[in-house]
């Protein structure tokens, strides 16, 4: 059979969990954040994606795979960041 690494081994030191999410900072105002999809077949799915801060606004590149991991990351940018999102860019759909 197929060894995967359940979500709890693929995080790292540093990493923050938020509610199904995991972030993580990658560079000064550069934030990465993974969500998971339970595929048939496939086991946990990853997603990763960026949160960028520029100067008093906030850039989303791609969003999570549900609405509601969506509403979880605009909760997350509200309470570590609390600016406004700008501008979300969606990459793959």
């Amino acid at each position: 059979g197929e060894i995967r690494p359940t979500i709890g081994q693929q995080m790292e030191t540093g990493d923050q969990r938020f509610g199904d999410l995991v972030f993580r900072q990658l560079a000064p105002n550069v934030w990465q954040h993974t969500s998971y999809l339970d595929m048939p077949g496939f086991g946990a799915v990853a997603s990763n994606d960026l949160i960028v801060r520029d100067g008093g606004r906030v850039l989303v590149v791609d969003t999570a795979w549900t609405d509601d991991q969506t509403a979880q990351i605009l909760n997350w940018i509200k309470q570590e960041i609390n600016l406004p999102v700008a501008l979300a860019v969606v990459t793959h759909a």
